[in-house]
């Protein structure tokens, strides 16, 4: 059987053939008892033949006639620039030690045959491979391909279709040969998509950016429109405190309201005025605050300024009758301007204790306090 390892300089061709010896790959170093096989070797430089238990062999050996007249039966012979041996040639008949390699499985013999091209083989030659392996430098590193006869085309659309692995030379095959007289360290080329490809991520990014920029802005706008805008009135004070004009609709939103039944439900149950088509009109004016509360033995009620019931705690209702509230809220200017002793006398709470029945409400229909 003929294996064929081919590859450019320095992929690494000679050290794969070792790495085969090593691991005995499809066990083509032994015989089916697991015994070595005769093991020969022609054009490998600095082969440590000691070690491999191999035996050198000439070019003129090999050229002097059949392999079963030189070597041993089931031997194996590896033949490194095997250009040399079985070169190309015209269409004359081929020589007796090539016309003879047909017969090779007939005498057990296994051919190892080393070059840089199947095309730089004898025809003839290349018609017998069984077994090709290509090794080739990538983008990515080196791979080896796998094909099951000479392959002649190495295109893209070859190596695509061929069964592939990574490859990286074995280092324990280094101290069994020696590779070439000056080492020479191949610099990895970086393909020219890995040096492109950032440069276009960045000038897409911009481009998009600068694409969708006015949509965003837009968006931007409009969401500004529709955000509810809080202006505050300067006029509209009550007890101290500012009151915050909140527009509730947009431009947009004011001219869309009242066209759906929706727009007249109320948000809240028993409040028709929380109905959306009177989110323009609702403007908070007036604070609500306990300025009076009634205790009987069974209550004890607070009431707003308007006389509206306001639930508050029995402790907090009992608290405020008896040590009253200061009002935060209101300003020294609105005050009625009173003594000291009046106006400790003015904040002090009243109690009315009326008896055991909760009495009639003795705030008026609408309270107002004096200003």
């Amino acid at each position: 059987m003929i294996y064929l390892i081919t590859g450019t300089p320095g992929t690494g061709k000679t050290s794969y053939v070792l790495h085969m010896w090593l691991n005995n790959k499809n066990k083509i170093f032994t015989f089916d008892d697991g015994t070595p096989r005769p093991l020969f070797f022609n054009h490998i430089d600095g082969l440590n033949a000691r070690e491999l238990k191999a035996h050198e062999i000439s070019d003129d050996e090999i050229r002097s006639g059949s392999l079963k007249e030189i070597l041993p039966e089931g031997a194996v012979l590896i033949v490194d620039e095997c250009d040399y041996i079985y070169p190309l040639r015209g269409p004359k008949a081929p020589p007796p030690y090539v016309q003879t390699l047909k017969e090779l499985r007939h005498y057990g013999f296994t051919l190892i045959l080393i070059t840089q091209n199947a095309l730089m083989l004898d025809s003839y030659v290349r018609r017998l491979v069984a077994t090709h392996w290509h090794i080739e430098r990538r983008a990515l590193g080196t791979k080896i391909y796998e094909f099951s006869s000479a392959q002649e085309s190495l295109s893209e659309t070859a190596l695509k279709l061929a069964p592939s692995s990574p490859y990286k030379p074995d280092k324990r095959t280094f101290k069994l040969y020696k590779s070439a007289s000056i080492h020479i360290k191949h610099k990895k080329k970086i393909h020219i998509a890995f040096k492109v490809f950032p440069i276009i991520v960045i000038v897409a990014g911009i481009l998009v950016y600068k694409a969708l920029k006015p949509a965003y802005e837009a968006v931007d706008k409009a969401t500004k429109k529709e955000v509810p805008a809080e202006t505050v009135n300067a006029e509209q004070t009550e007890n101290g405190i500012m009151q915050k004009d909140v527009t509730f609709a947009s431009a947009n939103s004011a001219s869309q309201i009242g066209i759906k039944d929706d727009d007249f439900m109320p948000r809240l149950p028993d409040h028709p005025e929380s109905a959306p088509i009177y989110d323009g009109l609702r403007r908070p004016v007036n604070l609500q605050q306990v300025v009076a509360c009634i205790k009987t033995d069974k209550t004890c009620n607070c009431y707003s300024e308007q006389a509206t019931l306001i639930k508050v705690s029995r402790t907090y209702c009992e608290s405020f009758l008896k040590n009253g509230k200061f009002d935060n809220y209101r300003q020294k200017g609105l005050s009625v301007q009173t003594s000291r002793g009046a106006e400790a006398k003015g904040r002090t709470a009243k109690v009315y204790d009326v008896g055991g029945e909760a009495p009639l409400n003795l705030m008026p229909e609408r309270y107002t306090p004096a200003k």
